[in-house]
């Protein structure tokens, strides 16, 4: 599934992702994921050795995604 938190380039790119998301949820966890994915840029500066066409830079993007949520106590 799409959510848009990655371009075709294989980039992280926020709002396509985060206005995708806000369809499915309240204000309090829109917040609360904007705020996790604003700190989650910083993987934008990671150097990924797989290029454009592989999925290192998602597992980088996935796994700050879940330190944060972690940290904050979210559980799945």
């Amino acid at each position: 599934m799409r959510t848009g938190f990655m371009n075709d380039k294989g980039q992280y790119v926020l709002y396509p992702g985060l206005t995708y998301v806000r369809q499915f949820t309240n204000y309090e966890a829109y917040t609360n994921l904007e705020a996790i994915a604003k700190r989650c840029e910083s993987v934008k500066e990671e150097t990924v050795s797989d290029g454009v066409a592989g999925c290192q830079m998602g597992s980088l993007i996935a796994a700050c995604f879940l330190r944060e949520f972690l940290s904050q106590g979210i559980r799945f």
